[in-house]
């Protein structure tokens, strides 16, 4: 019985070092809300821009703390009583969202990695804000340590006119 013991202990051993080394951790570096407007005035390009650290404590759930500077801008219209407009413009808002997620990952053995998460949103602008976050996106898994991610945050709860309720991101994981 010790020698059967051995032999299945240095056989699970073995194929344990065989199997696919497990990386919980990523570094992601993403820009969010990519945006480009053309007006009389001429062409402005827009983007935020972010970085994330995420942990996988099994393969299906990872916990994911994530910091972003973005502008966002509004369009304002003042007009009377008759419908006039007096006055229009854009009011522009730097905002740096810190959001932590915790996430389910759909099991699959393909490149495609697809995701759905819960958290939080703490935004610092005008005033601090709190929202909930409702996120989903994906993984295309290029090499076993490299990745590119499709993101979608939508915000949940009352939120001013100068924070976007949907926030979209694409970006670099690296896991390691």
């Amino acid at each position: 019985m010790r020698n059967f013991s051995i032999v299945a202990l240095s056989l699970f051993v073995s194929l344990g070092a065989l199997a696919e080394p497990r990386r919980p951790n990523s570094f992601i570096v993403f820009i969010s809300n990519p945006e480009y407007e053309w007006t009389n005035n001429g062409s402005h390009a827009n983007a935020g821009f972010g970085l994330g650290l995420q942990h996988a404590f099994t393969p299906q759930w990872s916990l994911e703390l994530s910091a972003t500077h973005q502008r966002d801008r509004s369009r304002y219209t003042i007009s009377d009583s008759n419908g006039n407009i007096i006055a229009s413009g854009t009011i522009t808002s730097n905002t740096n969202p810190i959001d932590l997620i915790g996430r389910y990952h759909f099991a699959g053995a393909g490149s495609w990695k697809p995701y759905m998460g819960l958290g939080v949103s703490h935004t610092n602008s005008h005033d601090a804000r709190t929202f909930g976050v409702l996120n989903g996106g994906v993984l295309w898994q290029l090499r076993q340590a490299l990745g590119i991610r499709f993101d979608g945050k939508l915000l949940a709860g009352g939120k001013p006119g100068y924070i976007n309720r949907l926030n979209a991101s694409a970006g670099l994981a690296w896991r390691w």
